[in-house]
């Protein structure tokens, strides 16, 4: 497999994971994490840094050996077995499990070693082993490949993805009114407090984005109150709403 099928790779069970996390694409998330196979895509992961970065849009591209691996172990004692041969014991069998480490644990069961705990000795087959994601992370996996995506999104990161929302947005209005690709415009945006610091924030970015030469974004809209090309909303996750307003500078 050379780079660019890595990446391609990567990027699929990356979009996967989004997809699990139910975060929306435009919204930019801290860091995707990738757990690959083989040594030589330990260094790959350097060179297709920057495809990742933009194809998951996230903001940091990590090996998942940096953390201990992607996926972790939920280990039970298998009471079918356990039960009519240790009686009452499985509860002192359960803690044992539980204050042990549980890679340990899965690596003798998978080599078909006997498991010593605390005063037991437990076969392969007397334990459940089932491999868990990290939390706060969504995790898809391909053959030995894995990729996650952090599910906490920090306020500053927030702010951006709505940004990103409002930008296409407005993109969309521009188009429905006609207006040329290299036409600038007059952009008047009105949103709820908190959205509009964040929004301001992003101001350069959107102005940037949408061609607009002049953009006021503590705008009081009605109806009437210009002759605009169109008015449309953003729904926020909090019920509230972005109306947008615009004409041709």
């Amino acid at each position: 497999m050379n780079q660019t099928r890595l990446a391609i790779r990567l990027a699929s069970l990356g979009r996967s994971a989004r997809a699990q996390s139910r975060l929306k694409v435009r919204q930019p998330l801290g860091e995707f994490v990738a757990e690959v196979r083989h040594d030589w895509e330990h260094f790959a992961l350097a060179k297709i840094e920057n495809v990742l970065k933009e194809e998951l849009n996230v903001k940091a591209v990590r090996d998942a050996s940096e953390i201990g691996g992607l996926l972790g172990f939920d280990i039970k004692p298998n009471l079918r077995i356990l039960g009519p041969k240790y009686g009452k014991q499985v509860g002192d069998i359960r803690n044992a499990i539980a204050a042990a480490d549980a890679g340990e644990i899965a690596a003798a069961a998978e080599s078909g070693e006997t498991i010593k705990l605390m005063g037991f000795e437990l076969e392969p087959d007397e334990v459940l082993i089932e491999r868990v994601a990290l939390e706060n992370y969504a995790v898809a996996t391909d053959v030995g490949y894995a990729g996650a995506v952090l599910t906490v999104v920090s306020d500053a990161l927030k702010a951006e993805g709505t940004a990103r929302e409002v930008v296409r947005l407005i993109q969309n209005l521009r188009k429905s009114s006609g207006l040329e690709i290299s036409d600038r415009i007059n952009l008047w945006i009105t949103c709820p407090d908190d959205v509009t610091g964040a929004l301001m924030t992003h101001a350069d970015y959107i102005s940037e984005e949408t061609l607009a030469e002049n953009l006021d974004l503590e705008a009081v809209l009605s109806d009437d109150a210009l002759e605009v090309a169109a008015i449309d909303n953003l729904d926020l996750d909090d019920g509230g709403k972005i109306t947008v307003a615009l004409e041709k500078a």
